[in-house]
């Protein structure tokens, strides 16, 4: 059994990382980014629902024409399934996969256009909240509502 080496300095010297130690203006901007991600994913799940719904629908006669609204249709719904599973979880690919899907979302004016815009305006800075090490939203929106509380008893 091989033995650890010991810490570094940094390490015995450096508080553990909970919501409690962050400054109350880093705490705001991180549940602001927390609520904007949640948003998002709202959205996409509108998207998915939107998408699977006109999923049934035929469109156009000719058949070149129903195989690429055909494809568009299984591309949205899988960008938007991935990035619903991806942000509500908080896995590290989410943010990523949420970055392709808004982009995706773009071309689809002007409601896409908006969701997309919205989405990569939430997803920019976002990835403290992200991956194994990230930031968990219950965390954050309570750790934010008890000092709010707090400083509006003051």
């Amino acid at each position: 059994m091989e033995s650890q080496p010991p810490p570094l300095p940094e390490e015995i010297s450096s508080p553990p990382r909970t919501v409690a130690n962050l400054e109350f203006e880093e705490l705001r901007k991180l549940y602001n980014k927390s609520s904007g991600i949640s948003g998002l994913n709202i959205m996409g799940g509108f998207v998915l629902i939107f998408s699977l719904f006109f999923f049934f629908v035929p469109m156009g006669e000719d058949t070149v024409q129903r195989q690429g609204a055909f494809a568009f249709k299984i591309a949205l719904s899988s960008l938007a399934l991935a990035t619903t599973v991806g942000l509500q979880f908080r896995f590290g690919w989410g943010r990523i996969v949420g970055f392709i899907f808004c982009a995706y979302l773009l071309i689809l004016f002007p409601i896409g256009t908006l969701i997309g815009i919205f989405g990569i305006v939430a997803l920019v800075g976002s990835e403290p909240l992200f991956g194994k090490d990230g930031w968990r939203a219950q965390e954050l929106k309570k750790e934010y509502k008890q000092r709010k509380k707090a400083l509006r008893a003051r």
